[in-house]
């Protein structure tokens, strides 16, 4: 019954974070794009990478999540209110990673370039919206094991007592 409630939730949550980031960088990318109202392919193929980089961080605090409940389970001091609020905690870190490394590496990427990524992406050349969006993936995707370690970090794990 846990697996079905959790699995629910899950979808629900994850539709719910992706909506709201869809809106975010879509009303970001028309503001950028001059003001129309649709996007053009290259800004498509930009905007459905963010939200890969979104939903890549809310999976990676999956394990996390997973390993704060299964101690609360065994220990009787945290309770349900507690790992509710470790879940909102960690969500909101893997959004709030989700939307700011994406950003940091586009800047950085800008600075690099002598292209102006933002006028090509919107002047619909779909090649530098692939390659750009390329390399802000595997700069999130090198980022992974710095991210669930910083989770980790977090997780209540009870005091480890060392004997001689």
């Amino acid at each position: 019954m846990e697996g079905v409630l959790f699995f629910t939730a899950s979808v629900l949550a994850g539709v719910s974070v992706m909506f709201i980031c869809y809106k975010i960088f879509r009303r970001l990318l028309l503001r950028y794009s001059g003001g129309s109202d649709s996007l053009n392919p290259a800004s498509a193929v930009f905007l459905s990478g963010l939200l890969l980089c979104v939903g890549m961080y809310i999976g990676w605090a999956i394990q996390p999540i997973r390993n704060v409940y299964t101690i609360m389970q065994s220990s009787e001091r945290l309770s349900d209110i507690n790992f509710f609020w470790y879940l909102i905690g960690f969500l909101v870190i893997a959004v709030f990673s989700g939307i700011m490394v994406p950003y940091l590496s586009f800047l950085i990427l800008d600075r690099f370039t002598d292209l102006d990524e933002i006028y090509a992406i919107k002047n619909n050349q779909i090649s530098v919206s692939v390659i750009t969006i390329t390399i802000v993936l595997m700069t999130v995707w090198i980022s992974r094991e710095s991210f669930v370690l910083l989770l980790d970090s977090l997780v209540p794990y009870p005091p480890v007592i060392y004997k001689d």
